[in-house]
């Protein structure tokens, strides 16, 4: 694993520590590379999501399936105490964008935005409304 996402994925640990255990939310963004180019780090496109999809994967897989990617604008990453989409598939050593293309469902959780709603309390659906 390189540092970097070894730092992302402690971040996100982390942050889960000080943001409201039932409610605190953390949003990330180009979690859904569409072109192989576009994630190779470091950058040699002037589009770019970088390796962000890594640190999802990463963190889903050790944290129960908590967490999942809605497929827009490259994909958002949504962590949150209540959002979790099963994580029923084995990491390999090394995450690649062909492990990615043929397990792209299951390793970000992609869900839609309607489905990250249900599985938000209604009390706390107000600022997704807006």
């Amino acid at each position: 694993m390189n540092g970097v996402l070894f730092i992302f994925v402690g971040e996100f640990s982390y942050a889960m520590n000080w943001i409201a255990p039932d409610t605190g939310t953390i949003i990330l963004h180009d979690c859904n590379p569409l072109v192989k180019e576009h994630q190779i780090v470091p950058r040699e496109t002037r589009a770019w999501n970088g390796d962000v999809w890594k640190s999802i994967v990463k963190f889903r897989s050790l944290n129960n399936g908590r967490g999942c990617v809605i497929p827009v604008d490259e994909g958002l990453g949504i962590i949150h105490k209540g959002v979790h989409y099963p994580f029923e598939i084995e990491l390999p050593k090394e995450l690649t964008w062909d492990w990615l293309v043929e397990n792209r469902t299951a390793a970000l959780g992609l869900s839609s935005f309607e489905d990250v709603k249900k599985m938000l309390p209604a009390d706390e659906l107000m600022w997704w409304e807006k």
